[in-house]
């Protein structure tokens, strides 16, 4: 007979649907932090660079029409 025969994996939770479950989980979650920290840095200039533009663009206008 088999010695230990029930210990087909050395960790017993990553054998099954619930251990690919928790990697398949954890790599979403570790992707979605690497997402943000890499893509998420300009997130506070784009408001003040819009402002600019709109009233740049509120100021040439003014010009066009008031002459």
């Amino acid at each position: 007979m088999d010695e230990g025969g029930g210990r087909r994996c050395s960790t017993a939770i990553f054998c099954g649907r619930t251990g690919l479950l928790v990697l398949m989980t954890g790599y979403a979650f570790v992707g979605a932090l690497l997402f943000k920290a890499l893509e998420g840095g300009n997130d506070g200039d784009v408001p003040a660079h819009v402002q600019r533009s709109r009233e740049d663009c509120l100021r040439e206008l003014w010009l066009i029409t008031g002459q």
